[in-house]
C-alpha cells in the first residue's frame, strides 16, 4: 500500500496527488487535513491541522526549530495531535513508502518510523536547511517537470541521480477529445465585444486574487480579443478541458498545475510568475522562457504591454508544449508502484487472515421498544438487501410484543419461503431509571456471539438498510484495510433521514417505498457521506453515533462492551467511543452502507429525557474528566431545567 500525503494550501497538491493516485495499480491511502478530494480512489484520513489554533508570535513560538524546519511551533496541540495521528497510521498499516506533497516535517516523522518517503520536488530556490534535509532523505524525488527544465536551480549532484522528471503532470483527463470551438459567454466574461480571438485568464487559490482593475485595463488595452476569467475572486470554470480547448490564447500563473494543464491542452500562453516562497513560479517562467514554450513575464504586466503578450503566445503556437507534457502522472505512478514492490515490507507475523474471513456469520442487532411499525421496515430491508444477514437478534426492552411483531414481519418478508435470516428475540426487564440501552446492546453482542456470529452489525430500530448496507459492512470488515487498522476497529456508515409518511401509509415495508429510500431520504451536511467503496478514518471519536455501526465480535469484546453504568438516553455511545480511542482503536467511515431513518416525532434539546442526559453526562464526567452532550445541557440551562452547581457538577432544577 502506498501514502500520499497533500498539503490543504490551495488546490495545486490536491489535484497533483489525485491524478498520480488515479494512476496507481497499489491501494493508495490519502492523509491531509483538508476533506477528502472528490473522486479520491482510496482511503482518506483527515489529520488535524497544525495551525489551529493560531500562532500569534512565531518568533516566541520558534516555530521553525531554530531555522532547521519549516512549522513546529512549540506545545502546538494541532501539530502534536497530527503527528500522533500519522504515527498510528503508520504503525497500523506498514505502507511500503510515503508520497509527501508537501511537508518536510512529514518527511521526517515517516523516515523516523523507518518508512520510506518519496518527495513531491518543487521548482526554486530548495537549498534552505529544512528542504535539503528532506530531499536527502528522500528515497526519490518526484518531480512535474520535463527533464533538463531547471539546470539552474543548484541542486546537489545526489539530488540529480535520484529525481524522476516525469513532465507535468495535469489532472485534466488524459486524451480527451478537444471539443468544437463555438462561442462561450457566461458571467466569468470581462467583456464580449469582437467575435474573433478568446483569452482564457486561469488563476489559482494559493495566492492573492486578480485585480478586478488592472484586469479591465488589459482588456481595454487589447480590443478584439473577448477575456474569461476563471478563479481568482471570479467563479471557476464549469468545463475547463472545453474554455482551454476553445481559447486562442490562455494567461495564466506560472504554477505547476496551470501550466500542466496548459501543456496537455496544447495552447499558446501568456504564462505569469507570481511571488511564491522559495520563488518557484520565477523559476518556472525562466524554464518556459528558455525552451520558448510561451511568452513570459512576472507580476501582472502593465496595460501597454498585453498587446505584445498576446502575439508572442501566437506566435509560439501551442505544439511546442509537447515538450513539456501534462501527462506525467502515469509516468510517476509507474515509477511509484515499481517502487512500492521494491521497498514492500515483509508480513508480520500477525498479518495472515483467519481462514474464511470474508464469510464470517454476520448478525445484525437490534434494540426494540415500541416502534412496532419501524421495526417492521427495517425487517422488510433486511430482507431485500444484497447481502442478508445470517442472524437478525432483537433484544426486547420492556416489551413483550416485539417477539410477536418480529416474527409476523421476517414471516411476511419470506413469502411463505423460510429466510435465509435466522431470528432470536432475547427479552430484558425494564431499569428503573429508564431503558437500559447500554445493557441491552451488550445482551445483543453476546447472544450473537452464542449463536456462532463473528461480525456485528448494530441497527437502530429506526433505521432501515440500504440495498447495500449489511454487504458492505461485512465488506468493510474483512478487508485488509479494517485488519490493519487501530484495534478496536470501529466501522460507521451514514444514515438518510426519512420525511414522514404520507397519509393512510403506516410503514415503507412496501417493495415500491423501499426502492424509493435513496431518492427520499436526506443525508445531513454534518455527517460524512462517502461513495460506495471509500473509507475514511475520524480522528474526532466525538462523531461516533450509534445509529449505525459494525465491528467484529472479538473488537467488542476487546472494548468491553459499552458500560452498563448508563441507563436511560444519551452517553453511553460516546463513552463506547472514547473507550475505543483508549485502547488503540479507530473509526473509520466506509460508504455503501447507507441506513434511512423513519421519521418520528422529537424535539431538541430531548425535555422528555432530562433526568437520564444529566444523570449519564455526570457518569461520563466521573468516568473521562470532561462534560458530554454540552449543546443539550446548555439549552437545558437556558429554559431553566438544569444548571451547574458550585462544584460544576449539573444537576436537574426542581
Amino acid at each position: 500500500m502506498i501514502g500520499y500525503y497533500l498539503h490543504h494550501q490551495g488546490e495545486g497538491h490536491r489535484r497533483r496527488g489525485l491524478a498520480v493516485a488515479r494512476e496507481l495499480r497499489h491501494h493508495v491511502t490519502g492523509l491531509g487535513s483538508g476533506p477528502v478530494p472528490e473522486a479520491w480512489p482510496g482511503d482518506w484520513v483527515r489529520l488535524e491541522r497544525d495551525d489551529d489554533p493560531g500562532v500569534t508570535d512565531p518568533g516566541a513560538a520558534d516555530t521553525t526549530a531554530h531555522g532547521t524546519l519549516h512549522w513546529v511551533p512549540r506545545h502546538h496541540p494541532g501539530l502534536l495531535a497530527r503527528h500522533r495521528q500519522l504515527v498510528d497510521w503508520l504503525a497500523r498499516t506498514r505502507p511500503a513508502l510515503l508520497v509527501v506533497d508537501v511537508s518536510v516535517e512529514v518527511c521526517l516523522v515517516a523516515r523516523l518510523c523507518g518508512v520510506p518517503v518519496v518527495v513531491a520536488a518543487m521548482p526554486g530556490d530548495r537549498l534552505d536547511r529544512p528542504h535539503r534535509t528532506a530531499y536527502d532523505l528522500a528515497e526519490a524525488l518526484l518531480a512535474p517537470w520535463p527533464p533538463g527544465a531547471h539546470p539552474d536551480a543548484g541542486w546537489p549532484q545526489e539530488w540529480r541521480e535520484k529525481v524522476w522528471e516525469v513532465g507535468g503532470i495535469s489532472a485534466l483527463p488524459v486524451g480527451s477529445p478537444a471539443p468544437d470551438r463555438a462561442p462561450h459567454l457566461d458571467q466569468g466574461d470581462v467583456d464580449d465585444r469582437g467575435s474573433g480571438r478568446r483569452v482564457l485568464l486561469l488563476w489559482g487559490r494559493g495566492g492573492a486574487d486578480l485585480d478586478p482593475g488592472a484586469v479591465r485595463e488589459a482588456q481595454a488595452a487589447t480590443p478584439g480579443w473577448r477575456w474569461t476569467v476563471r478563479g481568482g475572486g471570479a467563479p471557476a470554470s464549469p468545463d475547463l478541458l472545453a474554455e482551454l480547448a476553445e481559447a486562442d490564447v490562455v494567461v495564466c500563473h506560472a504554477g505547476q498545475n496551470a501550466v500542466a494543464d496548459v501543456a496537455l491542452t496544447r495552447r499558446p500562453a501568456v504564462v505569469l510568475g507570481q511571488p511564491r516562497p522559495h520563488q518557484e513560479q520565477e523559476a518556472t517562467v525562466r524554464a518556459l522562457e528558455r525552451l520558448s514554450l510561451a511568452a513570459t513575464a512576472t507580476g501582472w504586466p502593465a496595460a501597454e504591454l498585453w498587446p505584445g503578450l498576446l502575439g508572442r503566445a501566437l506566435e509560439l503556437g501551442g505544439q511546442g508544449w509537447s515538450a513539456w507534457g501534462g501527462d506525467g502522472a502515469a509516468r510517476a505512478a509507474a515509477l511509484l508502484d515499481d517502487l512500492a514492490d521494491r521497498l514492500c515490507p515483509a508480513p508480520g507475523p500477525d498479518a495472515t487472515p483467519g481462514a474464511d474471513e470474508e464469510e464470517a456469520p454476520l448478525a445484525v442487532l437490534t434494540l426494540a421498544h415500541g416502534r412496532h411499525d419501524h421495526l417492521r421496515g427495517q425487517v422488510a430491508g433486511l430482507a431485500v438487501g444484497e447481502q442478508q444477514p445470517d442472524l437478525h437478534v432483537v433484544v426486547a426492552m420492556d416489551d413483550p410484543q416485539v417477539r410477536a411483531v418480529a416474527e409476523q414481519a421476517w414471516a411476511a418478508a419470506g413469502h411463505g419461503q423460510e429466510p435465509a435470516t435466522r431470528l432470536v428475540v432475547v427479552d430484558l426487564p425494564a431499569d428503573p431509571l429508564g431503558l437500559p440501552l447500554a445493557r441491552a446492546r451488550n445482551l445483543a453482542a453476546a447472544t450473537a456471539r452464542e449463536q456462532g456470529a463473528r461480525q456485528l452489525v448494530f441497527l437502530d430500530v429506526d433505521c432501515i438498510p440500504g440495498p447495500g448496507t449489511v454487504a458492505s459492512y461485512a465488506r468493510e470488515l474483512a478487508s485488509p484495510q479494517t485488519r490493519s487498522a487501530g484495534h478496536p476497529a470501529v466501522l460507521c456508515g451514514d444514515v438518510a433521514y426519512l420525511p414522514p409518511l404520507p397519509e393512510g401509509k403506516e410503514s415503507w415495508a412496501g417493495p415500491a417505498d423501499l426502492a424509493r429510500l435513496a431518492q427520499v431520504g436526506r443525508h445531513r451536511p454534518d455527517r460524512v457521506f462517502l461513495p460506495d467503496g471509500r473509507r475514511m478514518e475520524e480522528p474526532d471519536l466525538r462523531q461516533f453515533w450509534s445509529l449505525s455501526f459494525a465491528l467484529s465480535t472479538d473488537d467488542f469484546e476487546a472494548a468491553g462492551g459499552f458500560c452498563e453504568d448508563y441507563v436511560g438516553y444519551g452517553g453511553e455511545d460516546t463513552d463506547f467511543a472514547q473507550v475505543v480511542g483508549s485502547r488503540g482503536g479507530s473509526l473509520t467511515w466506509v460508504g455503501g452502507a447507507t441506513a434511512y431513518h423513519q421519521h418520528h416525532e422529537s424535539s431538541m434539546p430531548p425535555v422528555g429525557h432530562l433526568e437520564a442526559v444529566v444523570r449519564n453526562a455526570g457518569v461520563f464526567a466521573d468516568r473521562w474528566g470532561w462534560w458530554p452532550m454540552e449543546g443539550w445541557l446548555t439549552a437545558f440551562r437556558e429554559r431553566g431545567l438544569a444548571a451547574p452547581d458550585p462544584s460544576g457538577r449539573w444537576r436537574v432544577l426542581s
